[in-house]
């Protein structure tokens, strides 16, 4: 068994700290980052579907970022066959239209509203725990990487 695997995009560190420290002390292995990337390990390569299996089983990313917003994000890594559960991808945002509102749940992703209280980003934590398996691997950043 390993650990549950998230990434998280926030451009104000210290939401991406906390976020960090949260997931953390529920036992996830944590890859934050402060841009938007439209995929950290498969940044190289064409498509997510060069590699079988996901890079993280959830993906938390703030609205409003530099050169692109969370959705124009999570659109990007689904056009490039992302493998994670778009049932474990949330959006956060203090303020967000109607129109996008509705671009969220048409996607299958979640939305957090800013400022949220850590039992309701808890209570969406053990919603995507359903749907991960741990028995299933993720993508070993070592291969990534290129290190032995």
């Amino acid at each position: 068994m390993r650990k549950p695997r998230a990434l998280i995009y926030d451009d104000d560190v210290n939401v991406l700290d906390m976020l960090k420290a949260f997931l953390t002390r529920r036992g996830y292995e944590v890859l934050a980052f402060n841009e938007p990337i439209i995929c950290p390990i498969y940044e190289k390569m064409a498509a997510c579907c060069e590699k079988v299996y996901p890079c993280a089983d959830i993906t938390i990313t703030d609205f409003n970022m530099p050169r692109m917003n969370g959705i124009q994000l999570l659109k990007f890594q689904s056009q490039r066959n992302c493998k994670i559960d778009v049932r474990n991808k949330a959006i956060i945002s203090a303020h967000l239209g109607d129109e996008n509102l509705e671009v969220i749940k048409t996607m299958g992703c979640s939305f957090i509203q800013k400022p949220f209280r850590l039992s309701e980003l808890s209570d969406w934590l053990d919603l995507c725990a359903n749907r991960i398996d741990l028995s299933q691997p993720v993508v070993d950043l070592q291969i990534i990487e290129g290190n032995p």
